[in-house]
């Protein structure tokens, strides 16, 4: 009840998306195989014994990723975390803080790679049309 997804995202095999803090999915957006999206954490729940169901120490907040994004699986996106639009999230990459729109980032944590622009993506395109 907590997810909303735009027209055309594709979530691969053995993702997770905890939509209990609520998670939005822009249109045109790739979830890859083995990815998880949260939403929430109850860290600190287990460090102070208290992880029993309904104690107050879960923290949810909404994740968003915007649309035409493609997150590479299998990576981590973590609860409160803002993917902007036209990004790329590298495989085996660990999202800790926002990515800003037309950005691509990688690693664990991930961090800035490039630029996502008109001229890149046309340059993409033309090596994969020469395929």
């Amino acid at each position: 009840e907590h997810l909303v997804c735009g027209e055309h995202v594709w979530i691969g095999e053995n993702a997770i998306v905890d939509a209990s803090g609520g998670v939005e999915i822009g249109e045109h957006t790739t979830i890859g195989t083995g990815v998880f999206v949260w939403s929430h954490t109850s860290v600190l729940s287990s460090l102070l014994g208290q992880n029993q169901p309904g104690n107050p120490w879960i923290r949810r907040a909404p994740t968003r990723i915007g649309k035409h994004s493609f997150i590479g699986g299998p990576s981590v996106i973590n609860p409160g975390v803002t993917i902007g639009e036209r990004c790329v999230i590298l495989p085996m990459s660990v999202v800790t803080a926002d990515v800003p729109d037309g950005t691509m980032v990688g690693g664990a944590p991930a961090t800035f790679r490039r630029h996502i622009d008109a001229d890149w993506i046309e340059r993409e395109r033309r090596k994969f049309a020469a395929e």
